[in-house]
């Protein structure tokens, strides 16, 4: 805003200190902002702080990554597709007064949540970031997120930031730290109500497809609902077949299909296998139509697998006709 100035005492004069324009101006004007000069005007006074962060701002992508010295990486990409904020924080106290920022503020398309070093299985847990920080433990905000990933985070974490998050989230990927019983995993609303969300390596956790499948029959989940998940146990199929035997509609090499309780749908367990790697066996259990007939299943099921593993997909990248193994029923 500019001054009004003139010879005539009676032209208007207009204040232009920030500090005298009304709230709901400056309102309509931290709407203008982008993330970087808001999270510099909170600075300025509690009242801007207030202000600021009364005021939500969507992103169409976030990517937090955290290692094991409570340092942290941040970019968040605009709605049109700029970069809207990066930086590499290494104080914690600033890390905490940015996590918490984002976190009250932000409506997210996508957001990924990592931790550092994830090239390593044996990534240790200490000065964990998320879930060792009082602070962070005590902040009751909630973050809105379409769709989240959280990789390289153990299941302490995990459960964490889901219970964070508002309603609404439809797809969640989980990486490869989840060990031990998932049961608070599977009872989390957002895993219950996710239209998708998969695991990405699990070691001997075959009873969760079991569970799972149970879930959706409990909750009558609606067609469409997906869970896939890599294992390195091969005979999950053949167990799935045993274990809903009293519900079976048909079973064969590559599937296992199931009846619900509601007349009009069923659940639909696949086995796939690409390159005819047999170490790695991948699994996508289906909520489907009871209509859906065999020739309308998918038959190249490299492109979910590949989803699965967070691998670029092209048609004609595999075999689509190749002998698969599967376990003997």
């Amino acid at each position: 805003m500019s001054s009004n100035t003139g010879k005539s005492s009676k032209e208007p004069i207009f204040k232009t200190n920030w500090c005298d324009i009304p709230a709901e101006i400056k309102l309509k004007c931290i709407r203008k902002l982008e993330f970087k000069e808001r999270w510099s005007l909170r600075d300025t006074a509690k009242a801007e702080r207030s202000l600021v962060d009364s005021q939500k701002i969507k992103f169409s992508s976030g990517y937090l990554m955290s290692n094991n010295y409570s340092c942290l990486s941040v970019t968040l990409v605009s709605e049109n597709g700029n970069i809207a904020f990066s930086e590499y924080l290494k104080n914690e106290k600033n890390v905490f007064k940015l996590l918490k920022f984002i976190w009250k503020v932000g409506i997210f398309e996508n957001l990924k949540i990592s931790r550092g070093y994830i090239i390593f299985d044996d990534v240790h847990d200490s000065d964990d970031l998320f879930t060792e920080n009082a602070e962070l433990l005590s902040y009751t905000e909630k973050s809105t997120a379409k769709n989240i990933d959280l990789e390289a985070l153990n299941k302490e974490n995990v459960i964490f930031i889901l219970q964070k998050l508002e309603n609404g989230v439809e797809t969640i990927k989980l990486g490869r730290k989840l060990n031990g019983p998932l049961d608070d995993i599977i009872s989390n609303s957002h895993i219950q109500n996710a239209r998708y969300w998969h695991i990405q390596k699990l070691r001997d956790r075959t009873d969760l497809i079991f569970k799972i499948a149970q879930m959706w029959i409990d909750k009558n989940a609606e067609i469409g609902s997906t869970f896939q998940v890599c294992f390195d146990y091969y005979k999950t199929r053949s167990e799935f077949a045993k274990h809903f035997s009293d519900r079976i509609v048909s079973v064969t090499h590559e599937r296992v299909r199931i009846r619900t309780n509601s007349p009009d749908r069923h659940i639909l367990l696949e086995h796939g296998i690409i390159d005819h790697c047999h170490i790695s066996q991948n699994f996508r259990l289906m909520v489907i139509s009871a209509e859906m007939k065999e020739s309308e299943y998918e038959k190249n099921c490299e492109k979910w697998i590949y989803y699965l593993n967070s691998v670029p997909y092209k048609e004609g990248d595999s075999d689509a006709e190749s002998d698969y193994y599967y376990d003997d029923y």
